[in-house]
């Protein structure tokens, strides 16, 4: 009965051990992920909801490679003052962590991706608010001639612009570069706007999270 307790015994150890790894693992994780919303909410004072996420298993291998899969970030609003931009989800894929500062400072700083995306949305109350006028995106939509509302994106200036006809041309201040690098395309839709954009360089938002 003795080598089957000690088999007992050893797998006893090894669950333990893989407990206590996975433990860790978690921690570390968690503590990057709380690390990586303060510094979104730092970048982006005006933000409100800020979740972040890391999807590497096990994290930890961060330490011996230098590789993340995914970090990513959802901010309830965004607000822009006037426009407040909704559900801005920024995803970076094939993410590099610098290991000599990760090993030195404990900071995870991410040094490189091989893309990234944005997308986020303006509703049309929230547009109408803004604006201080009806915005109809249904007839923008429908291309309705009588009160057509045309929308676009205004690269240089970084701009919002809406034109209304017979009423007013009205340009709103898009997310700054630290969340949003890239100019967007805009979709319309009946109840909401949605800008979306993809691009290959570190927003500065995540470009070095500090340890405290």
């Amino acid at each position: 009965m003795r080598p089957r307790g000690c088999l007992l015994g050893l797998f006893g150890v090894l669950v333990g051990l893989a407990l206590v790894a996975t433990l860790v693992d978690a921690g570390a994780r968690h503590y990057a992920t709380s690390r990586v919303e303060a510094r979104i909410r730092t970048a982006a004072p005006e933000s409100r909801g800020v979740t972040a996420r890391i999807h590497s298993w096990p994290f930890l291998k961060v330490a011996v490679n230098g590789h993340v899969d995914e970090v990513g970030a959802h901010v309830v609003q965004l607000v822009e003052k006037p426009l407040v931009f909704s559900d801005v989800d920024v995803d970076l894929r094939g993410v590099r962590v610098d290991q000599g500062t990760l090993a030195s400072e404990g900071r995870f700083v991410i040094s490189h991706i091989d893309t990234g995306n944005v997308t986020m949305t303006v509703t049309a109350g929230d547009l109408a608010a803004a604006a201080g006028v009806p915005v109809s995106l249904a007839d923008a939509a429908a291309g309705v001639a009588s009160r057509t509302v045309r929308i676009r994106v205004d690269a240089a200036k970084r701009q919002l612009v809406v034109d209304v006809l017979g009423v007013k041309s009205f340009a709103f201040a898009l997310p700054g570069v630290n969340l949003l690098p890239c100019i967007p395309a805009v979709a319309m839709g009946v109840a909401r706007l949605t800008l979306s954009c993809s691009f290959t360089g570190v927003p500065s938002a995540f470009a070095a999270v500090a340890s405290g």
